[in-house]
């Protein structure tokens, strides 16, 4: 963007998710009750995970997380006995958080957790759902998304709270030798314990997974784009710059007053802001890996990060708008042969859905006069309509 934006996509996580909890889990599918379990959240807002005593950490990515509610009673007999040997039956409801979580509106999953007490549970529950609310952390930079997935890493510890290395050589696995993998790691001082093959957490910081990245994955197409921009020289010079942010970069169907060109100044911050040798900023210049840098970065957004949350005006007639519809929204999975749910209608309600179908039939069987809601004729379960 010619105008600097400060964009910030970060939120505030509440202490107590950073601090961590005790939890119990459980799932409707299992008969599996995993106790004291310690959850947290990231104080990026990235990841909601948690660390079972002798076992491997489970990480979900909080852009999945649909909803953090209140539950009732476990379904399983014995996961419900053993919780009331754990704590007051009359609070266990209260005590309890339902999370939903999926990469799509298709398969939905979902997990409960215990707390210890209802005041626990309640801040859990508001402060998840408040995390939840920020919608800039889906637009940030190709830069951010690696700072990321390096969280993701090393937080994916194992039982002995090591980052697997199998791991790592896993995140560039596409078409890379698992030896070319493991040998850039040596070079960085990363090889970790060979015998377990595993790293310590704080030697794998962001400043070495970058320099990992950029050496298993080099950004071929932009060395090749900075060589012509440069005419073969080692750096850009601010006029080669402002060139390519006004004649390549910038749509030219936007307004020169509302959007204006790039000029000297605002390129010369540039400049000052993503390349490291005092020499070149002093002197107008930017090297490769400055503009690698910013072009990775929130200045260079597909975007208007300023507007990414503005509301359309919704005082309008009806049939003044496209309605987000769904075709048998009860449905998860195939069209044929495919699982029925409640759940569902409540996530794509949630998601901005504004046109529902309840496909109504008669019951038959031991549903026999009661409605029901599913496919007709297409071997799919179905689900009461009350």
């Amino acid at each position: 963007m010619a105008k600097e934006y400060q964009f910030n996509w970060r939120t505030k996580v509440p202490e107590a998710l950073l601090k961590g909890a005790y939890f119990d889990r459980y799932e409707d599918e299992s008969t599996c009750l995993e106790l004291n379990c310690l959850f947290k959240v990231d104080d990026l807002g990235f990841y909601f995970y948690y660390l079972c005593e002798g076992r491997d950490a489970q990480v979900l990515d909080l852009v999945h997380v649909w909803e953090a509610r209140p539950a009732g009673l476990p379904k399983d007999g014995r996961v419900l006995f053993e919780l009331e040997q754990r704590g007051q039956r009359e609070t266990l409801e209260e005590r309890t958080i339902w999370i939903t979580y999926g990469q799509d509106l298709v398969i939905v999953s979902s997990f409960y957790i215990v707390a210890q007490d209802v005041e626990i549970a309640r801040a859990w529950r508001n402060g998840i759902n408040e995390v939840l609310k920020n919608t800039r952390v889906g637009h940030v930079c190709p830069t951010t998304c690696l700072m990321k997935h390096w969280r993701y890493l090393c937080l994916s510890v194992n039982d002995r709270r090591k980052i697997p290395i199998k791991a790592i050589t896993k995140t560039f696995g596409g078409g890379k030798p698992e030896k070319m993998v493991q040998k850039c790691l040596s070079d960085l001082g990363l090889a970790g314990d060979k015998e377990r093959e595993e790293l310590d957490p704080e030697l794998f910081t962001f400043e070495k997974f970058l320099r990992l990245y950029h050496k298993i994955c080099p950004r071929t197409d932009v060395q090749e784009l900075f060589v012509k921009l440069s005419g073969q020289k080692e750096y850009l010079t601010k006029e080669r710059l402002i060139n390519f942010l006004n004649e390549e970069q910038r749509d030219p169907r936007l307004n020169e007053i509302l959007f204006p060109f790039f000029d000297s100044n605002r390129v010369q911050q540039l400049i000052a802001k993503y390349e490291t040798d005092e020499n070149y900023i002093a002197n107008g210049k930017m090297s490769g890996d400055a503009f690698l840098r910013f072009l990775m970065s929130d200045e260079n957004a597909p975007v208007f990060l300023d507007r990414i949350e503005q509301y359309q005006d919704m005082d309008q007639p009806l049939c003044h708008y496209y309605i987000n519809s769904s075709h048998n929204t009860y449905l998860i999975g195939r069209q044929y042969g495919g699982r029925s749910s409640t759940e569902i209608y409540r996530q794509v309600l949630l998601s901005g859905c504004r046109c529902i179908e309840l496909d109504c039939w008669d019951g038959t069987g031991e549903n026999k006069g009661e409605p029901i809601i599913t496919h007709g004729k297409a071997m799919c379960t179905d689900v009461f309509f009350k």
